[in-house]
């Protein structure tokens, strides 16, 4: 994991009880920093709930799995203090913090999410994703899906995984890297999947609101819990 791996945590003194929500930026995976949410941590400071936004490697600087190793290793953290960490992101960070609740990193095991883990001091137990929030997340970078909607975001798509998405290889890659793919290893038992909140605006020219409506759909198929809110009006930044 990156040694510059960074969170800027609230102040210690929040109540154990309460979820820990870290937050995760956008930028197209190449761009952005942990400072696009403070004032949402703020809010939720003000009104009892421990927070942090953290950074992850860039595409800039490496390529895909690095930051999905980024956030399952922030989330980790987390869990030393945190019985419940609640995941929230926006855009390209939307599907970060879906991979790091839904899968984990090629050679990790999977985050924790269907049970509350003992706390004691030698023992931390596993993290526990108590639940997602994705704005306008990308949920799907597979090749049939990007080509169905005319190839969005392509320049950010091949930075991310590494090279064209017409190579094979990448294409591959890119079903590894799509929140998606993943929700059918939950088949057998939905309710250990954490819960999702998919944020989407209805006039989202960034990323497409069917790919909001694409996982919504999917995940109501094999009976995980996840609510869609289309935002009328709204565009890819949602406040």
């Amino acid at each position: 994991v990156w040694k510059g791996l960074t969170i800027d945590m609230t102040e210690p003194g929040f109540a154990p009880d309460r979820p820990f929500l870290l937050w995760v930026h956008g930028g197209g995976w190449d761009k952005g920093d942990k400072d696009a949410f403070r004032s949402e941590i703020e809010h939720f400071a003000r009104r009892g709930y421990p927070c942090g936004s953290m950074q992850y490697r860039l595409s800039t600087h490496a390529i895909f799995p690095a930051p999905w190793q980024d956030v399952c290793a922030a989330v980790r953290f987390v869990s030393r203090s945190w019985r419940r960490v609640i995941l929230v992101g926006a855009s390209a960070g939307g599907h970060l913090v879906e991979l790091a609740g839904l899968a984990a990193p090629p050679g990790e095991e999977p985050i924790e999410t269907g049970r509350l883990a003992d706390r004691g001091s030698d023992n931390p137990g596993p993290a526990v994703v108590a639940g997602i929030v994705s704005l306008a997340g990308v949920h799907d970078l597979r090749y049939g899906t990007m080509k169905a909607l005319g190839f969005p975001f392509r320049r950010c798509y091949e930075a991310l995984l590494g090279g064209s998405m017409d190579d094979p290889l990448i294409q591959a890659l890119a079903e590894q890297a799509s929140p998606i793919a993943h929700l059918d290893r939950h088949r057998d038992r939905p309710c250990d999947c954490p819960p999702l909140l998919l944020l989407h605006g209805s006039e989202d020219r960034g990323v497409p609101v069917a790919l909001s409506q694409a996982m919504h759909q999917r995940c109501a198929s094999l009976g995980i819990a996840c609510d869609l809110h289309l935002l009328p009006g709204s565009g890819h930044y949602i406040q």
